[in-house]
């Protein structure tokens, strides 16, 4: 497979395209729910270019884009103070969360 990248690579493209930032996980299925080393590589690179619609929901963003890329992994959505994301949390409620603010 080629393009491939690390943890690092993908968390920080889909902060430069979605708008929030992430923490890429072990699956959910596994003994504890630990991060991802950043530098851990062989990862397909998060392909897509324009933001989610920003209605879509944490849970729809994850089982549209995040689960079929990265089958295996769990990702959290942060808000910029690092708090994880509720899945009924709109997109558009998580990006004003970085609104005026570094993050």
């Amino acid at each position: 497979m080629a393009n491939l990248t690390s943890v690092g690579g993908v968390e920080r493209k889909i902060r430069r395209t979605e708008g929030f930032r992430v923490r890429i996980l072990r699956p959910p299925d596994t003994s504890r729910r630990r991060d991802v080393r950043s530098d851990k590589q062989k990862m397909p690179p998060y392909h897509y270019t324009n933001a989610a619609d920003g209605e879509w929901t944490v849970r729809k963003w994850k089982e549209s884009r995040f689960h079929p890329t990265y089958p295996g992994f769990d990702v959290d959505v942060l808000e910029r103070s690092g708090s994880v994301a509720g899945g009924l949390t709109r997109l558009v409620t998580v990006r004003a969360t970085y609104e005026g603010g570094r993050g």
